[in-house]
Formats: structure tokens, sequence, C-alpha cells
């Protein structure tokens, strides 16, 4: 079984994780991708990092600034 996703299918997932299709479909990454922004604002982001033959990295990042509990 081979691990990580190739450089044309993490472009993908990446462009797709920005971009609304026009037909109304997007994988999942999209709508997690959503709903931290309207949780969190423009500071919650998910990135990925792969390389083939090693393994796939999935991170949620949120920034919290230090005035965001007031």
């Amino acid at each position: 079984m081979m691990v990580g996703i190739d450089d044309n299918t993490l472009s993908e997932i990446r462009r797709s994780s920005l971009v609304r299709e026009k037909n109304g479909h997007s994988i999942g990454i999209r709508n997690i991708s959503d709903r931290l922004g309207e949780i969190y604002g423009t500071d919650a982001m998910v990135r990925f990092e792969s390389t083939l033959g090693i393994g796939t990295k999935v991170m949620v990042i949120n920034i919290v600034r230090e005035n965001s509990f007031r």
C-alpha cells in the first residue's frame, strides 16, 4: 500500500479547500475550512503536507490573539 499523496493530488486538495466547485461539489475539507472560519475567523486554517512514500500530515491551525478572550 502506498502512503503519502502525489503533488498533483495534493495541489487539487489544497485548491478544493479554498474554492467551492461550480457544480456545488467539493470535498469535506472545504466544509471544515468554512466552519473554522465561521467560528474562529480568518486566523483559522487547514494545512496539508505530504511526501509520497512517507505519509501525510493534516494540521488545523488557529491563531489565538491576546485580546481574543476579552
